[in-house]
């Protein structure tokens, strides 16, 4: 629901706004919550809804999603933070020094 482009996202807002009583602590509804926030440029309550997903269920794309709204909004250095102190719970793989070099050269 929160990937659906409507034609009224404030109104999706408003609707998933209300899902959340009788589904509260749900981390799919937060990430739809986060993700229709940030559609109408609500970036606190984005951001809020984000964390709040976070807090229940560590998945990785809810934690790119908020790190790429932080750098964004221009918060680079709470999207580093955010990235590194999530990243032992998702085991995500931390890029060793060759794997930047390389990335380096392949990106000019």
């Amino acid at each position: 629901y929160g990937e659906l482009r409507g034609e009224n996202p404030e109104q999706q807002l408003t609707l998933a706004k209300g899902w959340s009583k009788a589904h509260p602590d749900n981390a799919a509804l937060e990430l739809t919550l986060a993700r229709l926030s940030r559609r109408v440029e609500l970036w606190g309550a984005a951001i809020g809804h984000y964390k709040q997903s976070l807090a229940v269920s560590a998945h990785a794309q809810t934690l790119l999603e908020l790190a790429e709204l932080l750098m964004q909004l221009g918060e680079n250095q709470q999207a580093t933070e955010l990235l590194k102190s999530k990243n032992s719970p998702l085991k995500l793989p931390i890029p060793s020094d060759l794997d930047r070099e390389t990335r380096k050269h392949l990106n000019h």
